[in-house]
Formats: structure tokens, C-alpha cells, sequence
């Protein structure tokens, strides 16, 4: 473990995406061990029972492996800032995103490809 490994009791954990997922279940497993979370675009499995774990978990990542191929083998969607902005806030796998959170987002994920024309970033 790295923590062991550091030769820390205590630490700080910082994580984006999927590290932000590693970083959630090493603090709901260890929380004596974690001063402060930091979850940046974190992944978050909502609670299912111990039985559907395995199953939940492998269709999780199946269905992102999925739609990884798919971008890779398409043209990315042009959108407005409007439009771009309205798909932040709403196309969400846990709810909508708040307008007042939506701008900094965009900021960091719009490749301007024309006028008012915007290709999404994310990774």
C-alpha cells in the first residue's frame, strides 16, 4: 500500500476520475488514516449490495470501455455554448450539474473549433 509504503499514518488524497473512486474507498475503508478527500470528476458506484458488486462493477466498466471505442471511431459533437452548456448541466450519470457550476467547468473543456462552435474536452 502506498500510504504504508510513504511511511505515513495520515494523509491528504487527492484524486481525478477513477483515482478519485480509489481514493473514496480507501477513505471509507480506512478513515482514521485521511485528513482531507479531494474528488475531482471523481467516479462514485452508489451503494449495492455486497452480491451485486462483481456484476454492477464489471457493467460500470464495460459500458465506459464502450463509450471510449465509440469516440475514438467518431467525429466529436459540435456545439454552441449554449448548447454545450445545457449538456453540462444535464446529461449527467448522478443529476444535473448546477448553472452557477457549469461556467468554470466549460472553461476548462471547450476546444473552440469556429464561431460559437465548440467541441467537448472531457476525459
Amino acid at each position: 500500500m502506498v500510504v504504508n509504503y510513504m511511511n505515513r499514518e495520515k494523509v491528504i488524497l487527492i484524486g481525478h476520475c477513477w483515482g478519485g473512486q480509489m481514493a473514496m474507498l480507501f477513505s471509507q475503508f480506512f478513515p482514521e488514516r485521511v485528513l482531507r478527500l479531494v474528488l475531482i470528476e471523481a467516479v462514485y458506484f452508489s451503494p449495492v449490495s455486497v452480491e451485486y458488486f462483481k456484476q454492477y462493477t464489471r457493467e460500470y466498466i464495460d459500458n465506459s470501455i464502450t463509450l471510449l471505442e465509440k469516440s475514438k471511431t467518431r467525429k466529436p459533437p459540435v456545439y454552441s455554448f449554449d448548447s454545450a452548456k445545457h449538456a453540462m448541466i444535464n446529461a449527467r450519470i448522478y443529476g444535473k450539474l448546477k448553472p452557477e457550476a457549469a461556467g468554470p467547468l466549460l472553461k476548462r473543456c471547450l476546444n473552440p473549433i469556429g464561431e460559437d462552435q465548440y467541441q467537448i474536452t472531457n476525459d
